[in-house]
């Protein structure tokens, strides 16, 4: 399934600011920040990672599903349909919450 490039524009937009850089891979499209994921793109779902707290809750709405592979779970990681970030004042929410899991585990790494 091909990456959305139209969500991928979106999300560049409120991320390349911020410094992250733009990694295809697997068929999907990655932001990173130092080399840490900070959302992807996978056809029309958007991933992202969100803090303990947050993830919680999310996972309770529609259209929200914990991340996973044919193997594992990914803990902390989030899919999200379309319903969930069409709007953009949801997508630039949704970006907001995953940056800060990203920077709350930056500081936790040695």
């Amino acid at each position: 399934m091909p990456a959305n490039n139209a969500l991928a524009d979106r999300i560049a937009e409120i991320l390349l600011p911020r410094g992250c850089t733009i990694r295809r891979r697997f068929g999907g499209i990655e932001f990173l920040h130092h080399g840490v994921a900070v959302a992807g793109v996978w056809g029309d779902l958007l991933m992202v990672g969100l803090v303990a707290e947050d993830f919680a809750v999310a996972v309770q709405q529609p259209g929200v599903r914990q991340h996973a592979t044919k193997r594992i779970q990914i803990d902390g990681h989030v899919v999200l349909s379309p319903e969930q970030y069409d709007r953009d004042e949801d997508l630039e929410a949704w970006l907001a919450r995953s940056w800060t899991y990203h920077v709350t585990r930056q500081t936790l790494l040695p």
